[in-house]
């Protein structure tokens, strides 16, 4: 051999071997396994049995190439006579044994275990498509250790978490609309005056909330605005106007009020919340009024192109146990021509996204605006917001009430005087 180790090319070599050592019958039934590997300086070693026929056939083919057996040994040969050979036979008769075995088995077996996955799975999709279309009674049995019982036991918990969200959803949906309905129509059987009003939440539940309460030929409008917004704050505000109206309907005056309203309100109110409040009491005949603010967005009048700004009574309600109160009602009287904005300060601080608010200016001049009647005017105040915040979300609640003066109210000591004349007239003679 020409080198220490080298692989023959056991097609080339047979190839080239003479036919008389190749047998055609011979040559016809072999077939390569495996590669010649020979090494020198050992004996030649067999490791596979082959049939002596083949193993004659091999020894005379070596000879003739002039191959040395004392130098060089056959580490692997794999041939096989398929015709004489029985360890082939052997091999796949037991290959075939254990095919049909996994085929009888474990293809079964793998067809159960998927069968069971994916109808795990069709339930899980199935608890989806159900949970999708309002559903959330629906489970899933999730008592497997695997990811598919994780899933489960993942689902189930979210569907809970979902149940008790909807279930608070549906509450606040619910008092929402109560709270609409707290917040009365603008009366419009008055004379001399021309009422509307406006609320828009930043949320669905809000703290502002205003009011229209008649009382022994009085008109109380009330403008209300509870520190901050949502559902705690709609509740104060629910309790507020409750508080008003019965303090209103007992016959106190407008400060008498504000000071009974902070009692009872310091009581109720905790975690920092507090009530800003404008009232106003409007006698229906002379039209005179008595207004108290407790902390609340200034009440604007214009009266003969003048805007005067009602001054503050008083600090805001349920911070202290007993109202310091520095003024005394501002009283007056309207007069025709005269209009009355109270709003909550979620009209001047309306913002848009340069976080610029809408300021006094703006509504000064909407309040000026003339020939217009209440509903237009507060339509025009709501347009000058959405204009201004140009998309921007409302970052607290709104509330305003406009009032018109359309007429003079009757002179208060003729009233009196009318009234004696006629007390005079009726009386027996």
């Amino acid at each position: 051999m020409a080198s220490n180790s080298s692989f023959v090319d056991k097609h080339a070599y047979f190839k080239s071997l003479p036919a008389a050592l190749a047998p055609r019958e011979v040559a016809q039934n072999l077939s390569p396994r495996e590669d010649v590997e020979w090494m020198r300086g050992d004996p030649i070693v067999m490791q596979t049995q082959v049939s002596q026929h083949f193993s004659d056939w091999f020894k005379k083919a070596a000879e003739a190439q002039g191959w040395d057996f004392s130098d060089a040994r056959l580490t692997s040969i794999y041939w096989s006579d398929r015709s004489n050979d029985p360890v082939p036979a052997a091999i796949s008769r037991t290959v075939r044994a254990v095919a049909w075995g996994v085929m009888f088995f474990f293809i079964p077996l793998a067809v159960l275990v998927a069968w069971r996955i994916t109808r795990r799975a069709r339930y899980l999709s199935d608890a989806v498509d159900q949970l999708a279309a309002g559903n959330y009674n629906v489970r899933v049995p999730a008592t497997g250790r695997d990811e598919i019982g994780r899933l489960g036991r993942q689902f189930n918990h979210m569907v809970e978490a979902l149940e008790d969200r909807e279930k608070l959803r549906s509450a606040i949906r619910v008092a929402a609309q109560l709270q609409a309905k707290l917040l009365p129509e603008a009366p419009q059987d008055l004379p001399n005056l021309d009422i509307a009003a406006a609320n828009r939440m930043c949320e669905r539940i809000g703290g502002d909330y205003y009011d229209f309460v008649r009382k022994n030929g009085d008109l109380w409008i009330v403008a209300g605005d509870i520190s901050g917004h949502g559902l705690e704050a709609g509740l104060l505000m629910s309790a507020a106007r409750a508080n008003v109206r019965l303090l209103v309907t007992l016959g106190n005056d407008p400060l008498t009020v504000l000071k009974k309203l902070n009692r009872r309100l310091v009581k109720d109110f905790a975690g920092g919340y507090f009530l800003t409040l404008a009232l106003m009491k409007v006698n229906l005949q002379t039209l005179e009024y008595e207004h108290v603010s407790a902390g609340h967005e200034p009440t604007l009048l214009l009266s003969n192109g003048d805007i005067h700004r009602f001054q503050t009574t008083c600090p805001p309600l349920g911070l202290f146990k007993e109202l310091p109160c520095k003024r005394t009602a501002e009283t007056g009287r309207f007069h025709k021509g005269d209009r009355l904005l109270m709003s909550t300060d979620g009209l001047r601080e309306c913002f848009n996204a340069n976080e610029e608010e809408l300021g006094h200016g703006p509504i000064h001049e909407t309040l000026r605006r003339e020939g217009e009647n209440a509903n237009e005017l507060t339509r025009d105040f709501m347009d000058l917001v959405e204009r201004h915040r140009d998309g921007y979300e409302f970052q607290d609640d709104l509330t305003l009430v406009m009032v018109n003066i359309t007429g003079e109210g009757q002179d208060a000591q003729a009233n009196l005087i009318e009234e004696e004349a006629h007390a005079l007239v009726s009386a027996p003679v």
